[in-house]
């Protein structure tokens, strides 16, 4: 028998998008699934939805919570989670009938931890989606090397394109209250693959009409949490040390009176940042302490999101 495969899908106010998401997710052609639909406090019919579709598929669990954000629906998933394999799938998301099939059998071919398929934007209903798969290229990587790419912005970010051995999350959750939780979760989970494989195949769909309910609101500019933010970056790993090729930027530690003042500084601290990403990613095996590489690119993140939450 097939192993069991777990599919985690955390919902917040859906019901729009639930109907084809789930039977995406029924009609796999790999079918020892346990379907987890965490309700994460939606305020719509959501929750009903979920419940509907549980009382007719066995396969079906559902969990309902108070609204904590994606990063806290998927941990909550996790831990009720048993299957030896892992698919996280978001609540407006629609995947290929074979999607599960394709990414487990790369996995037990190859012997990798982790296989990915690629993702496609689009706009107009999947069932008139023409398949638009070119032959198949599979490429392995190591997890360091995979790892590069990540850090360097050559390759997605997204958890829910990926088949996980729960070997490799092991105890790894993603980090809750924080922005761009996915990639520091794909950041801890890499450093701990031996190999993954990478296809071209397109088996995911997410619709470009959706990305509004997805984006978080970055419209209130809060210069104390950005100092806390960024200070907490730093502590984690920008100023852990020494460098020859990075100063330490003080402008943190002092009294920042204004938003303009703030604004003024991020440009020099991100280029600082960046320099510094791209200095370590070019020999990046000779760098064993990770949590430095996770510091700069925490720090990246917080100030992107503060610099374009306080333009106007």
């Amino acid at each position: 028998m097939q192993p069991l495969v777990s599919i985690i899908v955390p919902v917040y106010n859906s019901e729009k998008y639930l109907d084809e998401c789930i039977n995406s997710i029924k009609s796999q052609t790999y079918k020892n699934l346990e379907i987890i639909l965490v309700n994460d406090g939606s305020k719509d019919n959501s929750l009903a939805k979920c419940n509907e579709y549980a009382s007719k598929d066995s396969r079906i669990e559902v969990i309902d919570k108070v609204n904590g954000g994606a990063s806290s629906a998927r941990n909550k998933g996790l831990e009720k989670a048993s299957g030896k394999f892992i698919v996280f799938i978001d609540s407006d998301d629609v995947i290929s009938h074979k999607m599960i099939e394709n990414l487990y059998f790369l996995v037990l071919e190859y012997h990798t931890e982790i296989a990915i398929c690629e993702i496609e934007r689009f706009t107009s209903e999947v069932k008139n989606r023409k398949d638009k798969n070119k032959a198949s290229q599979n490429i392995i990587y190591s997890g360091n090397e995979y790892l590069r790419q990540l850090i360097l912005g050559n390759t997605d970010c997204s958890p829910c394109n990926k088949i996980y051995s729960k070997e490799v999350v092991g105890n790894t959750r993603f980090i809750e209250g924080r922005i761009n939780e996915d990639k520091l979760f794909l950041f801890d989970i890499y450093q701990k693959c031996n190999t993954i494989i990478k296809t071209n195949e397109i088996l995911k769909a997410l619709y470009d009409a959706c990305m509004e309910t997805r984006a978080i609101d970055k419209s209130n500019f809060d210069i104390k949490q950005y100092k806390a933010d960024l200070q907490c970056a730093y502590d984690c790993g920008y100023c852990a040390g020494k460098s020859d090729k990075v100063e330490q930027e003080p402008f943190i530690n002092k009294p920042c009176v204004s938003e303009g003042a703030c604004k003024q500084h991020t440009a020099t601290v991100l280029d600082k940042i960046r320099a510094e990403i791209e200095y370590i990613a070019k020999d990046y095996d000779k760098f064993e302490d990770l949590r430095r590489v996770r510091g700069l690119w925490i720090a990246i993140e917080i100030i992107d999101k503060y610099r374009t939450g306080s333009e106007k």
